[in-house]
């Protein structure tokens, strides 16, 4: 019985019982296999059939695993593509493939197949009958592409008999029970992923899928596996390693499963130490994800290949009759081979000469220990596992090789001194051309995927090479290792700065090993997932911040960082009390202030800010009380009053260049009337689709909205469980009227003592202050000049007026309108076309 109607099988025994959970909402097995039932429907009406090839974006969301599922219920096969890799490499990816359609959330860019919405086939009406069609062992079930030694990215082909044997022989193995739940974290575009979803469903047990934010956030992730029902987890020794940097201490245990990477050794106490069960998995791509295990039950125990399962069996093809040699694996698992039509590639898969079935070549070297045990020795060839992916080394080389003026390369794996795993590559420039590292990258950038991504360039007159006059890898290894030492020993006995900016500063530079500028990339100075994680949980020792991976990738350079993480740390940038440095150039000849809206950060400004030329510093306001020990001011003009106190401490004298989103245009505009009122002048005032002075809308969002808030401030932190309890139960007893009396109440309580307000709710302390401070503000002033005002796109026409015509009783010059079409009002600041739009009007 083949995967997709195990399920429904499986739906049909227990309709009720969840099968899908993610922390946005739950379906039960008989929701989940009427959605899947529709759009399997739909796709057939847009003349999918049997034996098509589907492509599937990777949403972390319930619609990427409805789509699988209504895909093999078709009788067709899936391809999993991954939107966030570079454009170039998704082209490489389809070139070598008859793609019939592409279901998708987020259209990737550029991509010249025919795509329709997943919401647009759910919504489609039901042929009259749709019977499934009769699905065979050798039919294809799924595509996944894998790095390629050649430069080019091998797709590997898998039967729906193949996919089937997996999930019985996972099951039989190590085996889930209805009232386990799995811990899906693995990326979509691995093949663990599918063990993820289609191992539980088979059986009747449940998923519960992470979000990005949950990946993206230790802490979060951690309160998440401690508060979650979950049972299972299944993931990569890097990923396990990553809990226990993040400071892990489980609450409760689990049946563990690690595979993907060699075992964790260093870990296997304290993997032991949490699990009901330990389990040791192996198996490459081209065999269906898994093909054997092993149960670790001591932390001095051989870790081997383990038990085979049923149907394949694993060999050893040696040249000399050793007992070590090449892995090979031959059964009922094996991939139907590659769609590349590179030989090397096809000269992977063999027939067995004996049983005379499919076998593949794994590269993998092994050796028989004495009770006849397979152990895994490492290689025949460059190909490493890196957190988990697979990848040639080779590709990388030559992906670099195609960079204009880059001679030679040579690109090695190793592991640093503090074990962590790094890609470096080593590069020869011709003699005519000069090659940063940051164009290398960046050229890289946009054929390989970030794990692909050499951490670090050297540069070398030339590339060391052996007796045989190759490449030798071991002694640029050697060199790295070298290097890494020498400046751990000139670092013993660094003093450390007491400004908190220099503190942060070294703690970049421990983990890095290297020293770091101001102006350092953190992904160019030799940063990855895994190190990021080390500094983030640094970072909250030292002073409490939470930060997650996505301001590494956001904010990547040191300045730009400690910036985010609260402005004014950077050692040589002053902070002057609300105003907060956003972009300081030494070239600038003229100051930006951007207003904070309802929310009192002004965090949000920072990517139109660095986006601005050199001529321009920027600065932002933010309000008082968001630290929660400071009274929020309480009117437009009582904010607008103290903002020009703090500005005239950077800028003494106009003219003056104010900015704000929403709320934030108010206060500039404001904070104009009273300067103009002083004899100062205003040379430009921007507003970010501001609401006129007589206009208040209530935000959106309501009491569901505040709990996700406060929801999120609290998860992860232990000691604000409480807190988060009580802001469950005050949601569920209190209306949203009573609740916003209880914020007024517990923030005039805490002034009142002396006593800092909660962090959880600060935010909505602050925003009802400011909401307040909006419904009692009518300007007593006219701005005598133009306003130029940015406007979403997304609205209706009451929005529009009320962010045009309306303005015009307060101002003595022109409204200057501009259009950001696809934005909305929630998002405008943070659209990607607005720096250029605001560089453009300062100029004029």
């Amino acid at each position: 019985m083949y995967v997709a109607k195990k399920v429904k099988g499986q739906a049909e025994l227990t309709p009720n019982k969840i099968a899908l959970r993610m922390k946005s909402g739950e379906h039960s097995y008989s929701q989940l296999m009427t959605k899947v039932s529709k759009v399997a429907n739909a796709l057939q009406k847009q003349g999918c059939e049997k034996g098509d090839i589907i492509g599937v974006t990777c949403e972390r969301t319930e619609t990427y695993i409805i789509s699988l599922l209504a895909i093999h219920t078709l009788g067709a096969a899936f391809l999993p593509i991954n939107a966030s890799l570079p454009s170039a490499r998704i082209q490489e990816i389809l070139a070598q493939v008859d793609l019939r359609l592409l279901i998708t959330l987020i259209s990737p860019a550029d991509i010249p197949v025919p795509q329709i919405s997943y919401d647009a086939l759910l919504k489609q009406t039901p042929t009259a009958a749709f019977v499934p069609p009769v699905i065979e062992a050798q039919d294809l079930a799924y595509i996944l592409f894998t790095s390629g030694s050649t430069g080019t990215p091998k797709g590997v082909k898998i039967s729906q008999g193949a996919l089937a044997t997996f999930v019985d022989n996972i099951q039989d193995k190590i085996g889930v029970a209805e009232n386990d739940v799995l811990f899906a974290q693995s990326a979509f575009s691995f093949d663990v992923s599918l063990s993820d979803i289609f191992w539980p469903l088979a059986n009747g047990a449940a998923i519960y899928l992470s979000s990005q934010d949950e990946l993206n956030n230790p802490f979060l992730l951690m309160e998440t596996l401690d508060t979650e029902n979950i049972t299972i987890l299944q993931s990569t020794s890097s990923w396990y390693r990553y809990l226990f940097s993040a400071g892990w201490k489980p609450q409760k245990k689990y049946k563990i499963i690690c595979g993907g990477e060699a075992f964790p050794s260093e870990l296997t106490e304290s993997l032991l130490g949490c699990a009901t069960s330990l389990w040791n998995i192996y198996g490459p791509t081209e065999a269906a994800i898994w093909v054997s295990t092993l149960q670790i039950l001591s932390p001095t125990q051989e870790v081997t290949l383990g038990e085979v399962f049923d149907g394949n069996q694993l060999s050893i093809l040696d040249s000399d009759g050793s007992d070590s040699g090449e892995l090979v694996i031959t059964g009922s698992q094996v991939a139907l081979g590659y769609i590349s039509l590179n030989e090397k590639d096809h000269a992977r898969f063999v027939v067995d000469p004996i049983t005379r079935e499919r076998a593949y070549k794994t590269g993998d070297l092994v050796t028989q220990n004495a009770a006849g045990q397979l152990v895994c020795l490492g290689r025949v060839d460059r190909q490493i596992k890196i957190r988990g992916y697979r990848v040639e080394l080779d590709e990388i080389e030559a992906v670099i090789l195609k960079v204009s003026g880059v001679d030679k390369t040579a690109v090695v794996y190793r592991k640093d001194l503090k074990g962590l795993e790094k890609l470096v590559g080593f590069v020869v420039c011709s003699d005519t051309k000069i090659v940063e590292a940051s164009s290398i990258r960046e050229l890289c950038g946009n054929s390989l995927p970030d794990y692909m991504l050499p951490s670090q360039f050297v540069f070398l007159e030339k590339i060391p090479v052996n007796a045989n006059f190759k490449t030798d890898y071991n002694k640029l290894k050697l060199s790295l290792e070298e290097s890494e030492k020498s400046y751990e020993e000139n670092r013993k006995g660094t003093v450390l700065n007491e400004r908190l900016g220099d503190k942060i500063r070294m703690i970049w530079e421990e983990h890095l090993s290297t020293s770091v500028s101001l102006q350092d990339n953190f992904f160019e100075v030799g940063g990855n997932s895994l190190i990021a994680i080390r500094i983030i949980v640094d970072i909250k020792k030292l002073n409490g911040t939470e930060i997650t991976l996505d301001l590494f990738l956001k904010h990547p350079v040191l300045s730009q960082f400690l910036a985010q993480v609260d402005g004014g740390l950077m050692s040589d940038t002053p902070s002057h009390g609300l105003l907060i440095p956003l972009k300081l150039s030494s070239e600038s000849t003229n100051n930006i202030y951007f207003i904070h809206a309802v929310g009192g950060h002004v965090v949000n400004y920072y990517g139109v800010a660095n986006h601005l030329d050199v001529s321009t510093s920027a600065y932002g306001l933010r309000a008082l009380g968001i630290d929660g020990k400071d009274w929020p001011l309480q009117s437009i003009e009582a904010m607008a009053s103290r903002y020009i106190q703090e500005i005239r401490k950077i800028q003494s004298k106009g003219p003056y260049q104010l900015a704000g989103g929403s709320m934030g245009g108010l206060l500039a505009f404001e904070i104009a009337c009273q300067l103009q009122a002083s004899n100062e002048s205003v040379s430009k005032l921007l507003m970010f689709d501001s609401y006129s002075p007589v206009v208040y809308l209530p935000s959106q969002g309501g009491s569901d909205g505040i709990l996700r808030r406060i929801h999120k401030r609290t998860t992860g932190k232990p000691e604000l469980r409480v807190v988060r309890r009580l802001a469950s139960a005050v949601y569920n007893l209190l209306s949203m009227r009573l609740y916003i009396r209880f914020i007024r109440l517990l923030g005039r309580t805490c002034m009142s003592l002396g006593f800092t307000v909660p962090e959880a709710y600060r935010y909505d302390w602050v925003k009802d202050v400011n909401e307040q401070a909006l419904n009692g503000y009518r300007p007593s002033m006219r701005y005598e000049g133009d306003v130029y005002m940015i406007k979403a796109g997304r609205g209706n026409a009451l929005d529009q007026k009320a962010k045009s015509t309306d303005w015009l009783p307060y101002i003595s010059g022109e409204m200057r309108l501009e259009l950001l079409e696809n934005a909305s009002h929630d998002a405008l600041v943070e659209d990607e076309n607005l720096p250029a739009l605001v560089q453009k009007i300062l100029r004029d």
